[in-house]
């Protein structure tokens, strides 16, 4: 755990600097068109957490398991889950890419489909380090990917380079898997690490997996996408500033969502105690959470001045409000992880599913920019939750006795073998 925090602080350092560089040569206006663009790449391949997530789920139970697994290399699963999403994002750009990416969008969509498939091998290698618990190789993977990708990112729009520059600036941290396989034996391993699930089993919760990704990634990382499309003509200064407030106040989610490795194992390994499994990270967060929004009330606009420019200057009370949000998506991203691992992947999909479209409904609201990002950040992400803690409660409720028990002797069983794999 220590090593991951390690690591996730300095990729997420990496990735925040980039952006306030990024805002700070490039003014409101410009920066709203770039993080629709950055939000189109994070929502692309941001499908693929859900991938990885089923890799180390499916690793974890392998490696755990009384007996040999048996199921198939997920790495062929990984690879046809690249190849199909890559395909879908060259046929379906004509009825996204003029709205999102601009005039240019040919080419872009073309990029990002190369860099999905890139994408979906870098999310093999992490999510079989994670099941394995081989942390050391695991952390180093968030360094690389965060860190490369920032310093590409600067250099490109320092250099006034167009949209499809950018896209490839974007693309270069999955450049962080290839240099990991140089370097780590563990990682070159990972190709011949067994599975729990047949290719079949495989493929089929990864597709459910990957669409509640999907839905998380638009929810989470395109929200520059879903305001550009719900807004009335290209976006402007008000809306650039809006969308630094909020890419700062979701900063701290990037550590959360580099811990999903460890938590995913951890909900595996405990997998017993239900809703229980949510006490630990959701109350550490939670009181956290609520000084930071009253703290940022104060400090919030002029550090945004201080940071990007005197022309960002937000309310106070947005950006209270979205710190506030911002923590609720967090709790969101937790009970998510958990509805995967106990086998809920409808419930995983559908919370998601509602917090997407609940933002976008709410971006369309007739308000200022500011009020409605304000409703969509505060309410989307409670009503997702709520579906998620909804289908938990019940599959609990439901659970007998003696299946309870069952689950806690087949957990303490299988908590032997790990030891030896913890190593690179």
């Amino acid at each position: 755990m220590a090593g991951v925090a390690a690591s996730s602080v300095v990729s997420a350092a990496a990735t925040w600097g980039a952006l306030v560089v990024v805002g700070r040569y490039l003014g409101p206006g410009e920066y709203a068109e770039f993080m629709v663009l950055w939000g189109a790449f994070f929502a692309a391949t941001g499908v693929l957490a859900g991938l990885q997530q089923e890799v180390t789920r499916s690793v974890a139970q392998a490696t755990t398991a009384a007996t040999e697994a048996n199921g198939a290399p997920p790495l062929l699963g990984s690879t046809l889950v690249g190849v199909a999403g890559a395909a879908l994002l060259v046929v379906s750009a004509p009825a996204w890419g003029p709205l999102v990416l601009g005039e240019d969008w040919v080419r872009v969509s073309l990029v990002l489909a190369i860099g999905f498939l890139g994408y979906a091998v870098a999310n093999f290698v992490t999510g079989t380090l994670a099941g394995i618990g081989s942390w050391s190789s695991y952390s180093l993977s968030i360094v690389l990917e965060g860190l490369i990708r920032a310093a590409f990112v600067i250099t490109v729009v320092l250099l006034g380079s167009s949209e499809v520059g950018w896209a490839l600036a974007l693309l270069s941290g999955m450049l962080g898997w290839v240099v990991l396989l140089l370097v780590s034996r563990a990682a070159r391993q990972t190709s011949r690490q067994p599975a729990a699930d047949s290719l079949g089993v495989f493929l089929s919760r990864s597709t459910q997996a990957v669409v509640a990704a999907g839905c998380s990634a638009l929810a989470v990382a395109g929200f520059p996408v879903l305001m550009s499309a719900t807004s009335d003509g290209p976006l402007t200064a008000e809306a650039g500033v809006v969308l630094a407030v909020v890419v700062c106040t979701r900063a701290p989610l990037l550590l959360l969502l580099s811990f999903q490795g460890p938590l995913i194992r951890r909900f595996v390994m405990q997998r017993h105690q239900g809703l229980r499994n949510l006490l630990l990270p959701v109350s550490s967060a939670g009181g956290l959470v609520v000084a930071l929004s009253a703290l940022s009330y104060v400090v919030g606009p002029p550090l945004m001045r201080l940071v990007f420019g005197s022309d960002f200057d937000p309310s106070p009370q947005f950006v209270a409000l979205a710190v506030l949000g911002a923590g609720l998506l967090g709790g969101l991203v937790i009970t998510g992880w958990l509805a995967l691992v106990r086998g809920q992947h409808t419930a995983f999909a559908l919370g998601w599913l509602v917090t997407s479209g609940a933002t976008a409904v709410l971006l369309a609201a007739p308000l200022d920019v500011e009020a409605r990002s304000a409703l969509a950040l505060l309410i989307a992400p409670v009503v997702g939750g709520a579906v998620h803690l909804g289908a938990l409660w019940s599959a609990g409720r439901g659970a007998s006795p003696a299946k309870v028990s069952s689950a806690r002797d087949s957990s303490r069983s299988d908590a032997g073998p790990t030891d030896e794999r913890a190593a690179d």
